[in-house]
């Protein structure tokens, strides 16, 4: 009796053991899982205020503005890259070669929830650095800005010196950062 005892009992310890395994490996896969954030769709040009911030100084012929984009809509969204910005006339038409990219900072994806604001820093070179007869300087109304990853635009009135012509690249933008870029302010 007692070898039959000690065979039970062994038996019952190896078919626990095979169900303790089996469920360590259960919570082994489950623990495993990658958790996957939800979706953010991108934000539309719609759903954004874009804006200018204080301009930030100058520095050899030329001078820095905060570009912003406030979450107006009432969901999260998403800006990833750089947006597209040129100078415009009172009419609306482009004024000389849109805005170049600068690839200094690698781009990122920023989550604005609503009411939040993200930022591009533009670049804006004094169009008297460059020869007339290349630039032809014009007037500005505004700035024509493109929110990253859109096909529809907004005008900021934003008056300054442009090139009317095509050709010399006066306008340098980097991409999309988190936050508000402007000098001594905080959002929080």
């Amino acid at each position: 009796m007692p070898i039959l005892r000690v065979a039970g009992l062994m038996a019952g310890v190896a078919g626990a053991a095979a169900l303790g395994a089996g469920a360590a490996s259960g919570a082994t896969a489950t623990a495993s899982a990658s958790y996957t954030a939800p979706k953010v769709a991108a934000c539309s040009t719609s759903q954004l205020r874009v804006w200018y911030g204080q301009p930030t100084g100058a520095a050899a012929g030329t001078f820095y503005i905060p570009l912003q984009f406030s979450d107006v809509g009432g969901a999260s969204c998403a800006l990833y890259g750089y947006p597209g910005v040129s100078g415009v006339t009172a009419g609306g038409a482009q004024l000389g070669t849109p805005a170049g990219w600068d690839s200094v900072i690698p781009p990122r994806t920023v989550v604005l929830a609503p009411g939040g604001t993200a930022h591009v820093l533009l670049r804006i070179t004094d169009v008297a650095n460059y020869p007339s007869t290349a630039c032809k300087p014009t007037g500005a109304y505004g700035l024509r800005v493109y929110p990253p990853n859109q096909k529809a635009s907004v005008v900021v009135p934003f008056a300054f010196e442009a090139c009317g012509k095509s050709g010399p690249t006066y306008l340098h933008v980097d991409p999309v950062n988190a936050g508000v870029g402007i000098p001594l302010y905080s959002n929080s």
